[in-house]
């Protein structure tokens, strides 16, 4: 009986002490994609975009794509300076992601949740992802928060 009660008491011990670990850690490292929704506003025609969703998918995020034309695309990204602009946008938990920007970068992103509209990878960079060929050095990552703009990160692939 008392051998019960001490294994009973060890393991309550053991549960509380991993719960305010928890509660001090602050949880996990924060959002991670696994069953993030997104949704993406591409071109049916661009065969980057759809290598990008296939890297988004491969990322754990569960993607809504809308299939829309160049006038619509680029109504959406009205929300950016047109230097800021690529060939998709994202939107996730109210933010605009526009172009290739990694998955380690949305999840600091929500991570993080700053006062922004959204960030974004301007262009088309060889070897980000969804992306052919070798990245020539880091990725320069902006936000864009009612027409200010600045470095976000930079992010080596």
């Amino acid at each position: 009986m008392i051998a019960l009660r001490t294994g009973l008491a060890l393991g309550l011990l053991a549960a509380i002490l991993s719960l305010a670990a928890l509660l001090f850690l602050g949880g996990t490292s924060g959002p991670s994609s696994a069953n993030q929704q997104v949704t993406i506003y591409m071109s049916p025609d661009c065969n980057c975009c759809k290598e990008y969703v296939k890297y988004l998918e491969a990322q754990g995020f569960n993607v809504d794509k809308v299939l829309v034309n160049a006038s619509t695309l680029y109504k959406i990204m009205e929300v950016a300076p047109r230097s800021l602009w690529s060939c998709h946008v994202l939107r996730v938990e109210g933010y605009y992601v526009i172009g290739h920007v990694p998955v380690e970068v949305i999840n600091k992103l929500l991570t993080e949740k700053p006062d922004v509209t959204g960030i974004s990878l301007p262009g088309m960079p060889p070897g980000s992802p969804g992306m052919p060929g070798e990245a020539t050095g880091p990725l320069t990552i902006y936000y864009f928060r009612y027409g200010s703009v600045g470095v976000y990160v930079k992010v080596k692939i």
